[in-house]
């Protein structure tokens, strides 16, 4: 709970009056933000999983849609996690024997975005030439790996610090 402070508008010199605050539940808000990221995933997947040979331009568009949706997903994630007020800052200083694990999230994720702008590069590449729809299958489909494996890291993470499961079912 966080404590926010307001002054009447019609007194402006009023002492200034605590009100709570009801922030989500941490479990409820990474559970939230869980599903949202294995959402966006399958999307992007079924996008690229679909066949090019009918409508390249469709296929090619319809990729772009869902990498510009998992990239918002991504830059949310980041945030949340390693943003100002992301939780690995208050996790570390919970429990400071998390910091290698955290430090492996981390660098994971400047691997992700990394893996991520070589999607976005390919995805333009395919809009001038059919071709490279072969090699972005490939950068995305590395892409999805490392999400999946950022997410079983995260999960453990979790429960080695909250002692929570945020389950794989979202």
């Amino acid at each position: 709970m966080t404590t926010s402070h307001r002054t009447t508008p019609d007194d402006p010199g009023a002492a200034r009056v605590a009100t709570a605050v009801e922030e989500p539940p941490l479990d409820a808000l990474l559970r939230q933000r869980r599903a949202s990221m294995r959402a966006a995933m399958g999307r992007f997947e079924d996008a690229v999983a679909a066949p090019v040979r009918e409508d390249p331009a469709a296929w090619v568009a319809r990729v772009a849609a869902q990498t510009a949706v998992l990239r918002d997903v991504v830059d949310e994630h980041l945030d949340g996690t390693e943003g100002r007020h992301g939780y690995y800052a208050g996790l570390i200083a919970e429990a400071p024997r998390l910091s290698r694990a955290v430090e492996r999230l981390v660098a994971e994720h400047r691997r992700i975005e990394a893996v991520l702008e070589d999607v976005a590069v390919l995805v333009g590449r395919t809009l001038v030439d059919r071709s490279a729809a072969d090699p972005l299958r490939e950068k995305a489909t590395e892409l999805l790996v490392l999400l999946a494996r950022h997410r079983q890291h995260g999960s453990d993470l979790l429960w080695e610090a909250y002692g929570f499961d945020v389950g794989g079912e979202s």
